[in-house]
């Protein structure tokens, strides 16, 4: 990592009653559940203790992305600025719909191997990359050298990631995020991977 490269920390908003019940909401505004709120609490205080030196903090403009972010930044004396490109991948009128039927019923996964289809009223896989990649490129060219909190969605910064690591967005579901996790990520000198997936701070 060059010393004028953006470290991004990535962090999954709490938990929705969709993660629960396995139903895939997208650009679905939903709130945190109860258990939700106590995960924003826990990873909130393990950047206070952590004493990351982060910059800023963007968000998702979806509320259990900007409820998260807002937790957070309250414990590090920031505040939250909101950035459309980071929002999930939405499918349009497939929102709201349980995975098994998506994947069974729908073929969703076949589907997605054209990174150009989307299904009724959503997003393509490469349209949920290009917008996520404008955004990451835009807060490094805003922050070089800074370290900076990006909180986001599980499927469209997995998009990126596989697409950046691994030259093949629809790898995708090879990097899950769980709620409320911390990963450490940058782009310059070239794209690089390092604390990931991190949950420690959520078993105490």
């Amino acid at each position: 990592m060059h010393e004028d490269a953006t470290r991004f920390w990535v962090v999954r908003h709490g938990q929705i009653a969709a993660n629960v019940t396995a139903h895939w909401h997208g650009s679905t505004d939903s709130p945190l559940t109860d258990t939700g709120k106590r995960q924003v609490e826990r990873v909130a205080a393990w950047f206070e203790t952590a004493a990351r030196p982060v910059r800023a903090v963007y968000s998702s403009p979806l509320a259990r992305t900007r409820a998260t972010a807002a937790g957070i930044a309250a414990r590090i004396g920031l505040d939250v600025r909101p950035l459309h490109g980071l929002r999930e991948y939405c499918i349009g009128e497939w929102e709201g719909t349980h995975y098994q039927v998506l994947n069974e019923e729908r073929n969703f996964l076949e589907h997605m191997r054209d990174p150009h289809w989307a299904p009724p009223g959503g997003e393509s896989v490469q349209g949920v990359l290009d917008r996520m990649l404008d955004s990451f490129l835009q807060v490094a060219g805003e922050h070089p050298g800074e370290e900076v909190l990006m909180v986001g969605h599980g499927a469209a910064t997995a998009i990126m990631l596989a697409h950046l690591l691994d030259q093949d967005a629809l790898g995708w579901h090879t990097y899950h995020l769980k709620n409320c996790s911390v990963s450490e990520f940058w782009l310059h000198p070239e794209p690089g991977l390092g604390l990931f997936n991190h949950v420690d701070h959520l078993e105490h």
